[in-house]
């Protein structure tokens, strides 16, 4: 009598399954989430908006963790330039959001449009980020000058 072998299921028998589910999943979870947020900003302006602003914050953060996690190994130093950019472009829209005219959190009395003057700083300052971004490329500069290039 001879052992025969039967070859079991694995995960790699249908290797796209798992990361179509995923894509699936994430855009319907997306799909949702927007729809929340429209139905929310049906009721409360200021809370949609300061939902969005905390998005659109969450992505910058994310995406400078991600940067600066992996900095020394990446030998371009344009990306660390780049992240930073988008950290301190994430300061300047928490404040935004947060001193949005109507809010209960913080109230910037004195200046008009502060709310305004913050969104565009934090434009302004993407804007030029993202065009710097190319003349820096393959460009080496220290850790302490990159720091000091974006003054929250």
């Amino acid at each position: 009598m001879e052992a025969r072998i039967i070859p079991s299921r694995t995960t790699t028998d249908a290797p796209m399954e798992q990361p179509r589910n995923a894509l699936t999943f994430s855009i319907v979870t997306g799909l949702i989430a927007l729809a929340l947020l429209h139905v929310l900003g049906r009721f409360d302006f200021y809370l949609s908006h300061i939902f969005s602003e905390l998005f659109a914050i969450s992505v910058a953060w994310a995406l400078f963790l991600i940067v600066w996690n992996t900095r020394r190994q990446v030998d371009n130093d344009a990306f660390v330039f780049l992240g930073t950019a988008l950290f301190f472009i994430g300061v300047i829209d928490l404040v935004h959001a947060l001193g949005y005219q109507g809010n209960r959190f913080i109230s910037l009395q004195g200046v008009s449009d502060a709310s305004v003057q913050l969104w565009l700083a934090g434009r302004g300052l993407q804007s030029l980020a993202f065009l710097a971004f190319p003349l820096l490329l393959n460009r080496r500069f220290n850790s302490v000058g990159r720091w000091w290039g974006f003054p929250p």
